[in-house]
């Protein structure tokens, strides 16, 4: 997923946060995040480097989705991989995201797979810059977008 979309993604996390009860200054900490974030990309800046404030980022570990869950074989699972539509599938570990997630710099992997990337290199796959966890943030539209896929193709979620 591009950029713009994850800031689409952030704005929608504000949101999904305020119905699961978190505080309005840590929904409208996302939103702010996200706005600066689309400022950055649309002045041609580089939306990475730390348009979130440490404060930011503390509130945004508050809002935590959990990840899509349905039964599937593992040869069911294989086909799901290979029939997904391209911007579903992580570009790390090449299998259907249940549990999507941003990066700052505005693409979205697996968490499971981005998680053992740092773990490794402690580096944004993408730019090669420095990357932390709590600057990662569920992509909500994402993860509904594959739950609506999944339905679509009898897949309960």
């Amino acid at each position: 997923m591009q950029p713009a979309a994850c800031a689409a993604a952030a704005a929608a996390m504000a949101l999904y946060g305020r119905q699961a009860g978190l505080p309005a200054d840590a929904a409208a900490a996302v939103v702010g995040a996200a706005a600066v974030f689309a400022q950055r990309l649309s002045s041609g800046s580089d939306p990475s480097s730390s348009y979130l404030s440490s404060e930011s980022q503390r509130l945004c570990s508050y809002c935590t989705v959990p990840p899509l869950e349905f039964e599937a074989s593992d040869e069911e699972q294989r086909e799901l991989d290979d029939m997904a539509p391209g911007e579903f599938v992580c570009p790390i570990g090449r299998v259907l995201m249940t549990d999507p997630v941003c990066t700052p710099s505005g693409f979205t992997y697996q968490r499971s797979f981005i998680l053992d990337h740092l773990t490794k290199t402690g580096h944004d796959p993408a730019r090669d810059t420095p990357l932390i966890t709590a600057q990662l943030y569920p992509n909500i539209v994402m993860r509904d977008q594959i739950a609506a896929w999944l339905q679509k193709h009898g897949i309960a979620t």
